[in-house]
């Protein structure tokens, strides 16, 4: 049973439209999300989805159909703020979602990969392999994500991402 007094009460998720979600007091590896009946179809084809692809979304060890509630695995998602805010500052793009659509854009184009990581080269005063190897880990994660064909669109922007406690970067829903 979800047991109330340890659960925060304040909402931690400043968007999203079609769920609450809350952190727990004594575990604060986990998040707690509820909705409401009509979103019961779109929460089923998440939970089958992050049983499906478990490295690209966060885990969902309990879920209570009736109560409509769930317990995810909580993701960093401050660490992938930090990371695009790197890539904002590279770029000189005004925007995380940006960002995330010009590295989707190049996924498969090994050229202009190899360019931009020669760009990454030449630009002063950043730490030039930490930053390729971000990039490549982006453009891994972007291109697995784009291989996911259990849902026709899939919710790729910068606060539905997060790293779990392993260094993995994933998606907190669909």
């Amino acid at each position: 049973m979800l047991d109330e007094a340890a659960i925060k009460k304040e909402k931690i998720n400043k968007k999203g439209s079609y769920k609450k979600v809350f952190s727990f007091i004594h575990k604060p590896e986990y998040i707690i999300k509820t909705w409401d009946d009509r979103t019961d179809s779109l929460v089923k084809e998440e939970y089958e989805t992050s049983k499906k692809y478990p490295n690209l979304f966060a885990s969902i060890p309990k879920i209570n159909w009736d109560k409509r509630w769930m317990i995810q695995e909580k993701l960093n998602t401050d660490q992938v703020e930090k990371e695009l805010n790197e890539l904002i500052n590279l770029l000189a793009i005004p925007y995380p979602n940006q960002v995330i659509k010009r590295l989707q854009s190049m996924m498969d184009d090994k050229d202009r990969v190899k360019n931009f990581l020669e760009f990454i080269e030449n630009v002063s005063l950043i730490d030039v392999k930490k930053t390729q190897l971000l990039v490549l880990r982006w453009l891994k994660f972007l291109k697995e994500v784009d291989k996911i064909d259990t849902v026709d669109s899939k919710d790729i922007n910068h606060g539905n991402m997060g790293y779990d406690k392993n260094g993995n970067l994933k998606l907190l829903d669909i």
